[in-house]
Parts: structure tokens; sequence; C-alpha cells
């Protein structure tokens, strides 16, 4: 499940012990065959809505633009995965820098060296330290839990402190659209072979409800997908309005300075 992990599981399926004949019988009568899929074979039952291919990631970038550094008025979205954090700094509709930090004064930094006047954090799971980044970079970053309700508002914003509520499929959603549309521009492909592998792997599938039979469409992760998310904040970061306020940097940088 989780790439590159010590300890690694795995899940036997059925056929091993029983006939496929038997099994390929049971699927047939099932009430509910997705989660019979599940139980039984040992595999997701994922068919596949919407999904991205390298090809379509690869058809966004720009041949011979490197990732920048520098003096930027941009947006910044963090996914929190283990003790990463996986950053994605975008300036407009264009993806000007992404890669991983280990440390909350690295998120700082990345602050100040792009200028960022807004920025959306994944809340969880590092609820305290969130908030007191939150609180050094007061009105520039929020704080944003998903919700999967059926509402059609993807960004509700608390007017009280740093939250968001973020519509999952929604803003999993409109990156999929950025790429599809080639709306978002990346840098150079060779550049982005990581950046492309993790947004190819995730896919919108139709999920069954085992006791209702009820159906809905969720993004199922496949594997390591954290920077499709840290792209779903940053988005999301654009389209928040924050209060920004007169900004005098207390620790200049030079233009060019490295990441």
């Amino acid at each position: 499940k989780e790439p590159g992990h010590k300890v690694h599981g795995y899940c036997l399926s059925r056929l091993n012990q029983d006939g496929a004949e038997e099994l390929m019988d049971g699927w047939e009568r099932a009430v509910h065959r997705a989660e019979y899929e599940r139980q039984n074979f040992g595999i997701p039952s994922v068919t596949g809505k919407d999904t991205l291919t390298m090809e379509m990631v690869y058809a966004c970038c720009t041949k011979g633009v490197n990732l920048q550094t520098g003096s930027y008025e941009s947006v910044m979205g963090v996914d929190v995965g283990g003790q990463i954090f996986h950053v994605v700094i975008m300036e407009g509709r264009k993806v000007v820098w992404f890669g991983e930090k280990k440390e909350w004064s690295d998120l700082s930094l990345l602050m100040r060296l792009f200028r960022v006047r807004s920025c959306v954090i994944d809340a969880l799971p590092e609820v305290r330290a969130g908030r007191d980044f939150s609180e050094e970079w007061r009105g520039r970053v929020r704080r944003s839990y998903y919700v999967t309700d059926r509402s059609r508002t993807e960004i509700t914003v608390s007017e009280s402190d740093d939250k968001i509520l973020l519509n999952r499929n929604m803003a999993l959603d409109a990156v999929y659209e950025g790429i599809v549309t080639k709306h978002l521009r990346l840098p150079d492909h060779g550049l982005c072979e990581t950046y492309a592998d993790q947004l190819c792997s995730i896919i919108k599938d139709e999920e069954e409800n085992s006791i209702t039979g009820e159906t809905k469409w969720v993004w199922k992760k496949l594997g390591a997908d954290h920077l499709f998310h840290a792209t779903a904040y940053a988005m999301a970061a654009g389209k928040v309005n924050v209060w920004v306020g007169s900004y005098i940097d207390p620790f200049p940088m030079s233009e060019g300075a490295a990441v």
C-alpha cells in the first residue's frame, strides 16, 4: 500500500483455495458485486471513469522551462504525508515549483522565497503544528479539511478562523480537468516524471455501499498521490480570498536563491 515502506502486506485471493467456477457462480448471484470482488478476489474493484495518463500530463509540459525560483506572487498547496510535506507552488495557472520538505521552517522559507500570497495546507494529521504555522503566516495560510458530502460548494471558508472545508471530489476534479484541458502549465517533462507519476496514481471510480446498494463516484488512491492533492490545495489557495495587508519581508532573499 505504501511504496518504499519496509513492511509489505499481501492479500491472497480465494482463487488460491476455491475453484474458479464456484467463485464465478457466487459473483453472478452477488447483489453487491464490487464488495464481492474486494472480499473474494483480493483486488479493488476499479473500473475507472476518470484517470490521467503520463501522456496527458506531459502534454501540459513546456519544453525547456525549468522549475523557477525567485520572487513571485504565488500560491502554495501542501499535502502532509507522514513526516514529509509535499508541496506545489503555482503562479497563475503555471506550476513553478514542486517537491518535498521535511520541516515547518522549510515551508516558511518557501513562503518567503516565492512571496506566497495564499497557502492551503492539509489540516491533518499535524493539527497543532499546522495551527502554529497558520498563526505565523496569519492572513496567508488556511488549514483545509476535506469533506465528502454532495454539496455543490467547492470551498467553504470560515470567517472566524483559518479553516476551510474543501469538497474532495470537486477539488480533485479541478486538477483532472486542468490537465485534460491543458489549462495547467508544467515545466519541461524531463523534470516532471515524479510529478506525473503521482498525478496518475489516483482514479475516479464508482463505489457501492454494501448495505444500501447506493453508488457514488469517489477518487481512489492507486499509489503515492501526494502531489495530486498538493496541486488541489494550491488551486484552492488561488480561489481563497486572503487578507494580505502591507507585506514587508523580514528576511529578504535575492532572486534565484536555491530552494
